[in-house]
């Protein structure tokens, strides 16, 4: 009995992090902010957004601070749950596929630590890889703390 208990955890373990990541890709299919701010950690995820949304901008080493700051607002504001669901969707979305089909690679990068890719399913080149970190294990919810934006072009 213990061992089927213990198969049971550890089956439920391993299919967490897979059904999040399923659940984000049809929050972004919805365009469903609410759902898709449930499952992310704002606190890691919000800074990163903003450095690569600057890092894209691609602003040289003598730009004016005027124009940085214009760079790091425009970040800020991207990450609102609203607007971080309408940039993945405009960038990842593909308004065809259910959740479920959008799953791609997955790794496991430590026992509270995966990174999960999810495909547009006609659209190979769209691409969003992120990385998922156990929240809270007893309940074993998994929130997006890192991102990888896919670019304007759908490259990563």
């Amino acid at each position: 009995m213990v061992a089927l208990i213990g198969f049971l955890v550890g089956a439920l373990y391993l299919v967490s992090p897979i059904a999040q990541a399923v659940g984000v890709a049809g929050a972004i299919q919805r365009r469903d902010s609410a759902a898709l701010s449930e499952r992310i950690d704002w606190n890691s995820l919000a800074p990163a957004v903003e450095t690569e949304l600057a890092r894209e901008a691609m602003l040289p080493e003598a730009t004016p601070g005027f124009l940085v700051d214009m760079a790091q607002e425009l970040g800020r504001r991207l990450t609102s749950p609203e607007e971080l669901t309408a940039l993945l969707y405009e960038r990842f979305s593909d308004a065809t596929a259910r959740g479920r089909d959008m799953l791609g690679a997955i790794r496991i990068l430590g026992l509270d630590r995966w990174e999960v890719t999810l495909t547009a399913p006609h659209s190979p080149g769209r691409r969003l890889r992120m990385e998922l970190t156990l929240a809270d294990p007893i309940r074993l919810r998994w929130v997006i703390s890192a991102v990888a934006l896919p670019s304007r072009a759908g490259r990563l």
